[in-house]
């Protein structure tokens, strides 16, 4: 993973990123029943003598989709116990997402209690008439380092007026993508529009192997997001080796009681969007 340090305040491009566009539209409905959050099925998994439960989740508000996931321990999970990633895609309409937002993985700083949510999440600036769904990631500390990551169910679609009917529209544009010939390779856009395919080893990055180093690494992580440092990894062709573009790694921000948070703590409070949290 490529890190570059860009000139911008990245607290800014925070609050661009998540309410970004929500002073523009002051009517623009969720497409879908729930205009406030959808969730998907939850999963469990029983690690270390704790049982998880986890799933994705989707909000959308005016032209921003939020992703998030969500997970639940049975028990006190103690600091670095928890690691999850949000992922937010486009549903072509073709069995495979586009993949939109990846954000880093983190790590929980501190104890999560029992039945409470440690959740994290990300946005996407969405169009309208397409259509989008959240599926995460987990991992649990098992005693002797991690496990391999646990996928989350992904969400129902979320997305912005218009109807089913325009999916149409949204697969005709991407048909041209070729079928990636490696498997661990995610259909995805680059920062300067063009469409290929990210390594699943890129996305993950170098990771802790215990709870002490996931401490540091989440420090690293907010240091690096108050200098400005932005994660860039190869966008690929479908041979997997040709470099087309670069994607961006986003930072995450964390739900506690109603209020959205940044890595470095300060809240991300706009009238306009107000995300719950059950």
């Amino acid at each position: 993973m490529k890190k570059c340090k860009r000139f911008i305040a990245v607290g800014l491009i925070v609050l661009i990123l998540t309410v970004g566009l929500a002073t523009l539209f002051s009517t623009t409905a969720c497409a879908e029943k729930n205009n406030n959050r959808t969730d998907s099925s939850p999963r469990t998994g029983t690690v270390y003598g704790i049982t998880y439960t986890y799933l994705s989740r989707a909000n959308c508000f005016f032209h921003m989709i939020l992703g998030s996931t969500v997970v639940s321990p049975s028990a006190n999970a103690p600091t670095g116990y928890i690691g999850e990633m949000v992922r937010i895609y486009q549903d072509t309409g073709s069995g495979t997402g586009q993949l939109k937002v990846a954000t880093s993985v983190v790590y929980n700083t501190q104890t999560i209690s029992a039945q409470s949510n440690f959740i994290q999440g990300g946005s996407y600036a969405g169009e309208s008439n397409k259509w989008y769904y959240s599926c995460g990631a987990v991992r649990f500390y098992n005693g002797n380092g991690y496990t391999p990551y646990y996928s989350c169910s992904r969400t129902p679609n979320v997305g912005f007026t218009g109807s089913k009917k325009d999916t149409a529209r949204m697969e005709s544009k991407q048909e041209w993508l070729p079928a990636a010939e490696k498997d661990e390779l995610i259909p995805a856009e680059g920062v300067h529009g063009y469409f290929g395919y990210v390594k699943e080893a890129d996305l993950d990055g170098e990771q802790p192997r215990n709870p002490e180093e996931a401490v540091k690494y989440m420090e690293q992580l907010r240091e690096d997001y108050e200098a400005g440092v932005v994660y860039e990894i190869p966008l690929y062709a479908a041979d997997g080796e040709t470099v087309l573009d670069v994607f961006v790694i986003s930072y995450p921000i964390f739900l506690q009681g109603d209020t959205w948070y940044d890595l470095s703590g300060n809240p991300i409070t706009v009238e306009s969007i107000n995300v719950p949290s059950d």
